[in-house]
C-alpha cells in the first residue's frame, strides 16, 4: 500500500454516521459463486474451504450506490473518480466491519478477470487496536487516520480483514478497471 496523502475534507458530512446507524448490504463471508472462472480465485476458494471458512454462518457489510442510505452521498463521493484517467469503469463499494466481523485472505474477484486494475482504500475510521488489514504477504496496515488513502501496489493481492474491537472500522475501496 502506497500512501498518497490524507482527504479528510472530502469525505462528505454525515456518511460516517449513516454507514454506523444503517446495515447495508450483509455479505456472506463465504462466496463460492463467486470465486470460480480464474485459476488464482478457485486456488483462494480451496485455502478457504480448506481452512473451515464455508462451515461459518459469518458476515460483513457493503455499502454501494445502490443502498438505500447513500443516495445523498452520491454526488458528494465523485471526487474518487479524478484519481486516474482514462479509465473504462470505476467501481466503489463501501466495507464495514462491526466487532466480530471478517474476511478471510481472498482475492477480490472482479479485479482479477481484468487485465489492468488500481486500486485505492480510503479509510473512513480513525485506526485503533484491533482494526485489522493484512495484505501482500502479511504486511499489516495500521496507524491511519480517516481519510488517509492508499494505492495498492497490486489489485491482486491477498488480503484480509477482520475488527476484534469495539468500534466498527469502515472504509471506502474503489477499483479503476483500465
Amino acid at each position: 500500500m502506497n500512501y498518497i496523502g490524507n482527504f479528510q475534507e472530502k469525505i462528505p458530512a454525515g456518511l460516517v454516521d449513516c454507514i454506523l446507524k444503517n446495515q447495508g448490504i450483509k455479505t456472506p463471508v463465504y462466496q463460492p459463486e463467486k470465486w470460480v472462472g480464474h485459476e488464482k480465485i478457485e486456488s483462494a476458494l480451496q485455502k478457504v474451504e480448506q481452512a473451515g471458512y464455508d462451515k461459518l454462518d459469518r458476515n460483513f457489510y457493503q455499502f454501494t450506490e445502490d443502498t438505500p442510505c447513500m443516495q445523498p452521498f452520491i454526488g458528494d463521493l465523485q471526487w474518487v473518480y479524478e484519481f486516474v484517467d482514462n479509465y473504462k469503469q470505476c467501481h466503489w463499494w463501501i466495507v464495514k466491519y462491526n466487532s466480530g466481523d471478517m474476511q478471510p485472505m481472498h482475492i477480490d474477484p472482479h479485479v482479477i478477470k481484468e487485465p489492468k486494475v488500481i486500486r485505492f482504500t480510503l479509510m473512513l475510521t480513525d485506526y485503533i487496536d484491533g482494526h485489522v488489514f493484512v495484505y501482500n504477504n502479511n504486511k499489516f496496515l495500521k496507524d491511519y487516520k480517516a481519510g488517509d488513502l492508499f494505492r495498492w501496489g497490486d489489485s491482486n493481492n491477498y488480503h484480509g480483514a477482520t475488527n476484534v474491537s469495539h468500534i466498527p472500522r469502515i472504509s471506502l475501496q474503489v477499483s479503476f478497471i483500465l
